[in-house]
């Protein structure tokens, strides 16, 4: 019906809006987000920015109070991002053995085009970030999709890691694209050249080495 997709859309609508919002930090962690104030700006009804918010639950970037209504989750702290990493390493090297011993080098032309498109993102302004970052989701939901295990998969998706990457990107305010560029190029190689052990190591320095540069912050700060 038109009403129902009307209001899909409103909600879709809301849901995009305070995820951008929130990730540029307009909406700030621990911010309270009142629903009537919200609905007056956006001019839906409460309907769909509630299902929105249950949405933006779901993924973890906003939390339901009892008795107080919806909040902006804080961010991860230093230990809990290194958690974080710590247990993507683990499904991500699973994945890659998977990939390694089943012969599913069909990944490689996705890994490499999803790659070239990261090379070619000219990072000026806060959602060309984005872009970045969900091409980077894009790269090792590649990988662990390709493990054909859904176990793995399913696992990986509730981490919704790379939604709290991407709030850490606007507090640190650059991105480490020549860095990942040349680390995923090294996965890749590895990967199709059957080296497990290598393999392993770089996925180890990349998912590593990318949450300490995460933690650090850029004193060049252009946006």
């Amino acid at each position: 019906m038109v009403i129902e997709k009307e209001h899909g859309e409103k909600s879709d609508y809301a849901y995009n809006l305070i995820k951008e919002k929130i990730f540029s930090w307009e909406y700030g962690p621990g911010q309270k987000l009142n629903v009537s104030k919200m609905s007056k700006e956006m001019e839906i009804s409460p309907i769909p920015l509630r299902e929105a918010l249950s949405r933006l639950q779901s993924s973890k970037l906003v939390i339901l109070i009892p008795n107080k209504g919806y909040h902006v989750t804080d961010i991860l702290d230093e230990v809990s991002m290194k958690k974080m990493s710590e247990f993507r390493l683990l499904l991500e090297s699973e994945a890659i053995k998977n990939i390694i011993r089943n012969n599913k080098m069909e990944c490689i032309v996705n890994l490499e085009n999803i790659n070239m498109k990261i090379e070619q993102i000219k990072i000026t302004n806060y959602r060309e970030i984005l872009d970045f970052n969900n091409l980077d989701n894009m790269f090792h939901l590649e990988l662990i999709k390709n493990s054909e295990n859904n176990f793995l998969i399913e696992s990986f998706e509730s981490l919704f890691c790379h939604l709290h990457i991407a709030r850490f990107y606007y507090r640190r305010g650059a991105v480490d694209q020549q860095e990942t560029v040349r680390e995923h190029e090294r996965i890749i190689k590895s990967i199709q050249m059957r080296d497990m052990d290598y393999a392993l190591e770089f996925i180890k320095e990349h998912i590593l080495g990318a949450s300490n540069r995460l933690l650090e912050k850029d004193p060049n700060k252009s946006f």
